[in-house]
């Protein structure tokens, strides 16, 4: 399963971008994960990172959804690795939780994460700070924060219009009666550029 990571060269250069989004409750976040699912392909890995409850299994099971993986997604706290191979491709859900921040580094836990980080599927890792030294450099990075503000929303991830987007939002603050449902997710993805010579 194993594959090579991809080379860097000195003519390529690699830049990486942030963006900020912000859901209204589970569901949208779960969408969110869809759609970015739609992205992603073999070798694709997403490292997810938040405190308890902030929602990386919920923006897992989005993904697992788009990827076409239509059973339960449980997250495997246990287990550390559930597979998947019923989706377009494979889905690799792994939880880092029950390892010691950095215990995924040293090698010893038997987990050969790196066959999966540089396999034939896409790794979707929860608690990922506790293994950041094996995570691809091109890997996607996403931190789920509570809270939210509507200047924060990409609207450029609106399907019917950014009047709808921010209504939706206040909609769903009115029906909670708080923003607690609320998340901002920063979306820290990379590319490989051109030429680095003479470039800034």
């Amino acid at each position: 399963m194993s594959k090579e990571p991809k080379p860097k060269t000195a003519e390529s250069k690699l830049r990486r971008s942030v963006k900020s989004f912000v859901t209204a409750g589970m569901a949208a976040t779960e969408e969110f994960g869809k759609r970015l699912a739609e992205g992603l392909s073999a070798g694709s890995v997403v490292a997810l990172r938040g405190e308890l409850g902030a929602g990386k299994t919920v923006l897992a099971r989005g993904i697992a959804r788009g990827l076409g993986v239509e059973g339960y997604l449980k997250s495997p706290s246990f287990t550390i690795i559930n597979e998947y191979h019923e989706g377009r491709i494979p889905l690799y859900h792994i939880d880092l939780y029950r390892l010691p921040e950095g215990g995924a580094d040293c090698g010893d836990d038997g987990l050969a994460l790196e066959e999966y980080l540089y396999g034939d599927g896409v790794c979707v890792i929860e608690w990922a700070e506790r293994a950041l030294s094996l995570i691809p450099d091109d890997a996607v990075m996403i931190t789920i924060t509570y809270g939210g503000e509507l200047n924060e929303v990409d609207l450029d991830l609106a399907e019917d219009g950014p009047g709808d987007i921010k209504e939706e939002i206040e909609e769903s603050k009115e029906e909670l009666g708080a923003e607690d449902s609320m998340r901002t997710l920063r979306v820290s993805f990379s590319e490989y550029s051109g030429s680095c010579n003479g470039g800034n």
